[in-house]
């Protein structure tokens, strides 16, 4: 069974019981400042520091701290692989204009929502986004058993094409025709009733 999304719940502790008491005052080491008088700080010497976690516990929080070293990693891998990535969003997008090309609905979803799942991963954020908003807005439309607009559609196709293809330099516009895409659909949807 997995647990992912699933809050952990963790047993409530005694804090009490994992650090000693603390030193009396006349045992502590204070740091004098340059005039002789103390600051009020504390050397503590390295055995008084108070213990944070029980040693079972520290033996798992060891193992996470591997296994994010893990994911660091496949942050690496897939940082390395994000040209096939790309390459990848770029067949899909073909595929998603030809669906459009040829009026097949179930083909236009089915590509967008592909290049959503696939698009952020690449390195292509604004491409995904549009994809996003894309397949939302033909979602409610299908619920509510209403036609997608043609125009709403030749936009966003043409708008996950042109952020799918542009340079890095470009992702700042790509993320304006996004929010301008949604907004897009956000109209369309009050317009006919579906949400």
């Amino acid at each position: 069974m997995s647990t992912f999304g699933k809050r952990r719940v963790v047993p409530r502790r005694d804090w009490s019981t994992l650090s000693p008491a603390p030193r009396p005052q006349g045992e502590r080491i204070g740091v004098p400042k340059a005039d002789g008088q103390s600051n009020g700080a504390e050397i503590i010497p390295a055995g008084d520091y108070p213990q944070v976690m029980h040693e079972g516990d520290a033996g798992a929080f060891v193992t996470a701290m591997k296994s994010a070293a893990v994911g660091e990693q496949a942050h690496a891998i897939i940082a390395n692989q994000q040209g096939d990535l790309r390459q990848g969003v770029l067949e899909q997008v073909e595929k998603l204009e030809a669906a459009h090309a040829s009026g097949d609905a179930a083909a236009l979803y089915e590509e967008a929502h592909e290049i959503r799942g696939l698009a952020d991963t690449a390195g292509l954020r604004a491409a995904g986004r549009i994809a996003n908003g894309f397949c939302q807005y033909l979602d409610a439309l299908n619920r509510a058993g209403i036609a997608p607009d043609a125009q709403t559609i030749a936009l966003h196709v043409e708008a996950i094409a042109r952020a799918a293809r542009a340079d890095d330099d470009a992702t700042a516009l790509g993320n304006v025709v996004a929010d301008e895409l949604a907004a897009l659909v956000t109209r369309k949807l009050a317009e006919t009733g579906a949400h």
